[in-house]
C-alpha cells in the first residue's frame, strides 16, 4: 500500500513537472540568445577560445552567468559534438569519488547508456567529465565450491536443515534490506523530483512576471489592473469577465495598498450571496470572519450587505460589507502568472 501510494504520488509528480516543463521551454524559445552566443532548442551555447582545465572552463562560464553544460538529450550532446572533439561538460565527482553529479545537482546513475565503455574508470585523478571520457570494466571472480566430507547420515540431514533455515533466514534479510533500499532510493527520487519542480515553477514565474500588461492596464507584481466606471458590483463583474479578468482578489497588505492609491470607493472581488456569513472571494477562497483587514472587526452582517468594497478607517484602508447595488469603482484584475 505504501509503494503505491508513493508511485502515484510521483507519477502526479512526474506529470505536474512534464507539463511545468513544457511551458518553461516554450516561454523560453521565444527570448533571443546574447551576441556571440548559438541557440539550440530553449538554450544558449558559447565556447571558450582558449583550451583550459575543467575549473577555469567552468569559471569562464560563471563570469558570463552561465554553467558547463549539462546535456539533457542525444541531440543536444549531437549540436555539443558540432565544435570539437573534446568539450568539458558540467559534471564532476569530486565532492565523493564515484557519486556524479551534474552541476544542477542531479546525478548521473553509471550505468548510463552515454558513458563510454560502460562507466567512469573510478580513477581518483579523474573527476570531470568531457564529451570522449573512456571507462574501463572490473573483472568478477570465478566462483569457488566448498569440499565436501562424507558423515553420518543424521548430522547430514540436521545439517540440511540448518542450511536450509539459515537461507530462508538469509533471503529474508536481503528481502528487507532491498525494501528498505529501495524505499530510500524512492525518497531521494522524490527530493529530487520537488526540488526540480520548485525550480521550473520559480523559473515559469519569473518569465511571465516579465510580460506586458494589455495596453489601457496598470501593471503591479505580476497582474494587471483595470478601473471600471462607477456601477454595482455585479455590473463591475460582468465588465471584468468581458475583459478576460475578474474584480480584484486583494490577497496581499502591498496589494492592497496599491489599489488604494486610486480611490476608497472600489468594489472587491468578494461577497457572501451565496450563503449569509460565508464570505468567498471570486477565485473561491475564503475570508475569514476575524481577519484583520475588516473595519470594525468584521462585516456588519446586514442581509442586504452582501458585497465587499475599500473604506478608510482612521488613515487606514479596509474592508467593508456593502448593499451590491450601490455604484462605485470596479477594478478588474489579470494574473499573468495563470
Amino acid at each position: 500500500i505504501y509503494f503505491n501510494a508513493v508511485f502515484i504520488d510521483m507519477e502526479q509528480l512526474l506529470l505536474t513537472l512534464k507539463n511545468l516543463t513544457e511551458q518553461r521551454d516554450s516561454l523560453l524559445c521565444k527570448q533571443e540568445c546574447p551576441d556571440g552566443w548559438k541557440k539550440f532548442c530553449f538554450k544558449c551555447y558559447r565556447t571558450s577560445k582558449v583550451v583550459g582545465s575543467w575549473n577555469k572552463s567552468r569559471e569562464f562560464c560563471v563570469h558570463y552567468g552561465a554553467d558547463l553544460v549539462v546535456v539533457e538529450s542525444k541531440e543536444e550532446l549531437e549540436f555539443i559534438s558540432r565544435y570539437c572533439g573534446n568539450i568539458c561538460l558540467g559534471q564532476t565527482d569530486e565532492a565523493g569519488e564515484g557519486t556524479w553529479r551534474w552541476v544542477d545537482g542531479t546525478v548521473l546513475s553509471l550505468d548510463n547508456p552515454s558513458w563510454s565503455r560502460g562507466g567512469p574508470d573510478g580513477d581518483e585523478d579523474k573527476n570531470c567529465l568531457n564529451r570522449s571520457l573512456g571507462t574501463g570494466r572490473s573483472q568478477r571472480p570465478d566462483t569457488v565450491s566448498p569440499p565436501w566430507c562424507p558423515i553420518r547420515a543424521v548430522v547430514v540431514l540436521l545439517g540440511l536443515l540448518s542450511v536450509v533455515l539459515l537461507a530462508g533466514l538469509i533471503g529474508l534479510a536481503v528481502k528487507y534490506k532491498t525494501v528498505v533500499e529501495k524505499t530510500v532510493s524512492m525518497d531521494r527520487d522524490m527530493e529530487q523530483l520537488l526540488l526540480k519542480l520548485k525550480n521550473l515553477t520559480e523559473q515559469r514565474v519569473a518569465l511571465l512576471c516579465i510580460q506586458c500588461c494589455p495596453s489601457g492596464w496598470v501593471k503591479f507584481g505580476c497582474k494587471c489592473y483595470l478601473f471600471s466606471n462607477k456601477l454595482s458590483w455585479n455590473k463591475s463583474r460582468e465588465y471584468c469577465v468581458s475583459h478576460g479578468a475578474e474584480l480584484v482578489v486583494a490577497d496581499s497588505k502591498e496589494e492592497m495598498d496599491f489599489i488604494t492609491r486610486y480611490d476608497s470607493d472600489i468594489w472587491l472581488g468578494a461577497t457572501d450571496e451565496a450563503g449569509e456569513g460565508t464570505w468567498r472571494w471570486v477565485d473561491g477562497t475564503v475570508l475569514l470572519l476575524d481577519d484583520p483587514s475588516w473595519s470594525g472587526g468584521g462585516p456588519q452582517g446586514g442581509g442586504d450587505k452582501n458585497c465587499l468594497r475599500v473604506v478608510e478607517e482612521q488613515n487606514q484602508y479596509k474592508w467593508t460589507d456593502e448593499s451590491c447595488e450601490t455604484r462605485n469603482w470596479g477594478l478588474c484584475q489579470l494574473n499573468v502568472i495563470k
